[in-house]
């Protein structure tokens, strides 16, 4: 009877436990999601145990549909430990080797003739980013497909970026062409070969390859993904001419286009730690590091990046598109699990502060809240203003809603600043921890640029 009591006793503290974690990681989301920052989904687990599973924001803007724990986002990068393990499937069934040569497939791409598959799998082919290449060479009357990026490729590329394996760089082309020879093994498009090998295996019921121009349908429960337009206009990306590109490129697959839910994701780690799709031979491949020419380790391995510190081993990943910004984490030897998916790309991804709630360390990351200025208050900030070192450089200041509206002869943003303040804004871009302060000295305005909070620059109000 004490024995139970202590167990109930032990299970009744950590279930305490667990709730102080949801609520401090909740609050902090909460406080990103009202102030523009987190719009999205997201589900953690610790030790098996759900920890937070929630949705944060719209799906639909214009018909102000609410996002749910159901979903369907896209996944970005997400989508390429999809791909690998569809690689994966056709090593096992002996339809493929990983040290087979690019040109066993695609003989055409002659400059590609001592990459392997396993060059491709881990970033290390020197094949260069397909991205500027279709910009620059493509056809953009049209929307691009795999076939239309590697005839590109015959066409205007003759020579890699590196040996293969003399280094790891990240390019998408590399999982395109792994799609592209999972394509031309089965005989089936990489969108049915994904859906009947492992999507509907494994139960992943609203997860499938959705290319939304290029072969679009209605899917319920879609979360439409937005970005920050001119003058803080919140648009999908197709309205904007800058993100055309989203467009005439959406026929791609492999490198993402993969589209899934954080329920989905969950089940998709559980196959993973149970072996229902890939066996733990497979798993110990994945997991054993190449070793690049140099001797330097290469820690990104068939679609994740592989961390290993004492016996603890971690597999994640990010995904970015306009529209989106997804993440995935997963801890080998624990049931522990991130999911952040979001339809809104100017957010923050607060995966360090998360990590420190679940461990009980202190989060070391401030978030700056946004605080509500009169329009009296932000137009003495308004105007031109002149750099103290270059006078060509001239920044210039315009009212937006609560926001100072940045630009510059070098650097036309266009980007809000948000007041923490009276005389102090920040940008609630992701990517950038950068702001500014005004110092009126002796009658003029200065404005004092600042990055991690150390001062960059300075410049001052033209009278």
């Amino acid at each position: 009877m004490k024995k139970l009591l202590f167990l109930f006793t032990l299970f009744f503290a950590y279930n305490i436990h667990a709730q102080e974690k949801s609520i401090s990681i909740d609050s902090l989301l909460t406080l990103l999601h009202e102030q523009s920052q987190f719009n999205g989904n997201v589900l953690i687990i610790q030790k098996g145990e759900e920890i937070l599973k929630k949705s944060y924001g719209l799906a639909n803007r214009t018909t102000k549909k609410a996002l749910n724990e159901n979903s369907i986002f896209e996944l970005a990068s997400l989508s390429k430990q999809f791909t690998a393990a569809g690689i994966i499937l056709l090593h096992r069934e002996g339809k493929l080797s990983y040290t087979d040569k690019l040109t066993k497939y695609f003989p055409e791409l002659t400059f590609c003739k001592d990459v392997s598959i396993k060059n491709l799998l881990n970033h290390s082919s020197g094949i260069p980013e397909y991205f500027g290449l279709m910009m620059k060479y493509g056809d953009q009357s049209k929307i691009a497909n795999n076939k239309d990026v590697i005839q590109m490729l015959y066409n205007k590329v003759d020579s890699l970026d590196f040996y293969p394996s003399d280094q790891f760089n990240y390019s998408n082309t590399n999982y395109l062409l792994l799609a592209s020879i999972i394509e031309k093994i089965e005989k089936k498009s990489y969108s049915d070969f994904m859906k009947a090998a492992i999507f509907e295996p494994l139960g992943m019921e609203n997860t499938f390859i959705y290319n939304r121009r290029y072969q679009p349908r209605s899917i319920p429960n879609y979360a439409d993904g937005y970005v920050l337009g001119a003058r803080q206009k919140v648009s999908l990306p197709d309205s904007l001419e800058y993100y055309d590109y989203v467009t005439y490129l959406d026929g791609i697959v492999g490198d993402g286009m993969v589209n899934s839910t954080i329920n989905d994701l969950r089940i998709w780690d559980q196959s993973l730690r149970r072996h229902a799709f890939i066996q733990q031979d497979e798993l110990d491949c994945l997991q054993t590091l190449d070793t690049l020419n140099n001797g330097a380790v290469n820690t990104y391995s068939f679609g994740w990046n592989v961390k290993k510190k004492d016996h603890a081993i971690n597999m994640s990943h990010s995904g970015s598109w306009p529209g989106y910004v997804t993440y995935i984490s997963r801890d080998v030897h624990a049931d522990n699990l991130i999911v952040i998916l979001q339809n809104f790309d100017e957010i923050v991804l607060p995966v360090k502060a998360i990590r420190e709630v679940l461990n009980d360390e202190p989060i070391s990351t401030t978030y700056k809240k946004e605080i509500q200025l009169s329009n009296s208050v932000l137009k003495q900030y308004t105007g031109t203003y002149l750099d103290g070192e270059d006078p060509n450089d001239v920044t210039t200041l315009s009212l937006g809603q609560n926001a100072l509206i940045f630009n510059s002869t070098n650097n036309p943003w266009d980007m809000p600043f948000y007041p923490d303040s009276e005389n102090t804004f920040f940008s609630k871009a992701p990517r950038m921890n950068i702001g500014f302060e005004f110092v009126e000295e002796k009658g003029a305005m200065k404005l004092v640029f600042l990055q991690n909070g150390k001062k960059i620059g300075m410049s001052v109000k033209k009278e």
